[in-house]
């Protein structure tokens, strides 16, 4: 929904050595913020989310041996969440 975070986690093996994240296939993803790659997981981070922000977020892992990664479809839609008391917040 909009207004709310889009956080996504990827977990992988020891051997990993490189954690890519991309959205419809790129990845130059401006809206989010990429934690470091801690260990055997990698954090992508979306503050108030808009509906631009739907696609499809694949995370994509390299090894010395090959390359695998993981997708998932991301729709935001609806009205952001809103109270009123005694202003908007939104």
């Amino acid at each position: 929904m909009p207004g709310d975070a889009l956080i996504l986690t990827c977990k992988v093996n020891r051997v990993t050595i490189k954690i890519k994240w991309k959205k419809n296939g790129v990845s130059d993803i401006p809206r989010a913020q990429i934690g470091p790659s801690l260990g055997d997981e990698s954090t992508l981070y979306i503050k108030n989310v808009v509906p631009d922000d739907s696609g499809v977020y694949s995370c994509e892992a390299s090894n010395m041996a090959r390359t695998v990664s993981s997708d998932i479809k991301i729709t935001v839609s609806g009205k952001p969440n809103c109270f009123k008391f005694p202003w908007f917040i939104c």
